[in-house]
């Protein structure tokens, strides 16, 4: 269980299944990663004041973080820090979006100049 402040994301993610093609992909990453290690995601809603975790998180304000969660039932020693890339963009997406720009200047070169 975890938890989110975007109720369209907690929808996709709880239902399995999302009409958005970005959202649909990678909750398809997210299902392989699922089926792959044997374990279940299920969000739960809360609302952007109080996630309080996410916020003190975000700011990197550890000793709020750590006191907020273990006031929730999990303390310091239970909870992993894992550290993540440096850059704000996967290779995977950054490879998508290359080929998304080269895509739409492939249209605008094949349309009719008027």
């Amino acid at each position: 269980m975890a938890w989110c402040d975007n109720t369209v994301f907690v929808g996709a993610v709880n239902d399995h299944k999302s009409n958005s093609p970005g959202l649909a992909f990678l909750l398809g990453v997210l299902h392989d990663l699922m089926a792959r290690f044997s374990f279940d995601l299920r969000l739960k809603y809360v609302a952007s004041k109080l996630n309080v975790a996410a916020d003190a998180a975000s700011r990197g304000d550890w000793n709020r973080f750590y006191s907020f969660m273990s006031s929730v039932g999990f303390p310091k020693a239970d909870l992993v820090r894992i550290p993540v890339q440096g850059s704000l963009r996967h290779s995977l997406t950054s490879k998508l979006m290359s080929m998304n720009l080269l895509k739409m200047a492939v249209q605008q070169e094949l349309r009719p100049h008027g």
